[in-house]
């Protein structure tokens, strides 16, 4: 994942540039918020620059934001120095973040395999109360998707993991989660993207 992390530390002003003035999540985000009572826990998994922290925060959520990516950590807590962020690999997860009421994963897993995804969730099965909801916003197909984007004058290959609705039921169900419904997604977004709402057992 070492050659993932280069590409986001490269890119993360380009994305702070593109999603902090784009709302195409915002009735995604009310519409997995309005699955808890009000000022709920939320973990941003893969929170990038920050951006749907902020609005998560916005619509009353407490939010705390993970990410690996340090130059992407640097522009959320410079954003939004009322949040609280930390760098670090999902495969860290663990109690010292506390409990939380949801997670919000917006194009966070899509480079990782069936396996890692499976070991993610034993780990967030261990910080998301019982009951609690995961937002899973990911994109569909099957295989994968690989490009050749230049990091620092050198070509690396980039892999997009991709999943069908069936697949990633699968996934969650073997891993003490059930399916609780199809989040809302902006119709500029449903061409590739999914997003399924899953309540941990």
């Amino acid at each position: 994942m070492n050659n993932t992390k280069r590409f986001y530390d490269q890119n993360s002003q380009k994305y702070a540039d593109e999603w902090y003035s784009n709302n195409s999540l915002l009735l995604t985000i009310r519409d997995f918020l309005s699955l808890f009572p009000s000022h709920p826990r939320i973990l941003d998994l893969g929170c990038g620059p920050g951006q749907e922290s902020m609005r998560l925060s916005n619509e009353n959520a407490e939010v705390v934001g993970i990410d690996f990516s340090t130059e992407s950590i640097k522009i959320a807590k410079c954003k939004n120095p009322n949040l609280t962020f930390y760098c670090m690999d999902y495969f860290e997860i663990n109690t010292n973040l506390g409990f939380f009421d949801g997670i919000f994963a917006c194009s966070s897993l899509i480079h990782n395999t069936e396996v890692e995804i499976d070991q993610i969730l034993k780990l967030i099965t261990k910080v998301l109360k019982p009951n609690g909801y995961f937002c899973m916003i990911y994109i569909k197909g099957e295989g994968q998707r690989i490009s050749y984007p230049e990091i620092d004058g050198e070509k690396m290959e980039r892999i997009v993991q991709l999943y069908t609705a069936e697949k990633m039921k699968n996934i969650f169900c073997r891993n003490s989660f059930e399916f609780s419904k199809l989040g809302y997604l902006d119709d500029n977004l449903k061409e590739y993207w999914e997003n399924l709402i899953f309540k941990k057992l």
